[in-house]
């Protein structure tokens, strides 16, 4: 089961997903040049994730996309599916505990973001053994 709290408090080690747009600074939360010049590397390759493995902890960049021809549903669509693949990511990277960290996208992508992530999460574990379970974010933090 996954569980949902809101922090104010986020450690050095904490594996992250931040999302902003792209002229968002995530420089707080990247550690070196290098990285900084990848992520704006990937940002001008129109990439919309990017995934920085700072080695004590990962951090995933999602970008919110503001295309014309989006309407406010449509965007927010996107970005559910776009958490499906973050999610096949940090689980494959066996990771249990995420913070979620706003860097200038707006309030509902965010909530658009997260509701994806704990969907994408979900299992039926009362119709199927509990042994072939393959998703585990047992904690997610958002910070506010």
């Amino acid at each position: 089961m996954t569980k949902i709290f809101k922090t104010n408090k986020i450690l050095s080690s904490d594996n992250l997903i931040l999302i902003g747009n792209k002229k968002s600074d995530f420089s707080e939360y990247i550690k070196t040049k290098e990285q900084n010049d990848f992520i704006k590397e990937r940002i001008t390759a129109e990439k919309t994730q990017i995934i920085v493995n700072q080695y004590e902890r990962h951090v995933f960049i999602q970008l919110t996309e503001e295309k014309e021809d989006y309407t406010i549903h449509r965007k927010h669509e996107e970005l559910r599916k776009a958490s499906v693949k973050l999610s096949q990511s940090i689980n494959s990277l066996g990771i249990a505990s995420i913070s979620l960290i706003n860097c200038g996208a707006e309030t509902a992508d965010v909530i658009a973001l997260t509701e994806g992530l704990v969907l994408s999460n979900y299992q039926f574990l009362k119709y199927f053994d509990r042994r072939t379970c393959t998703f585990q974010l047992p904690v997610f933090k958002v910070l506010h």
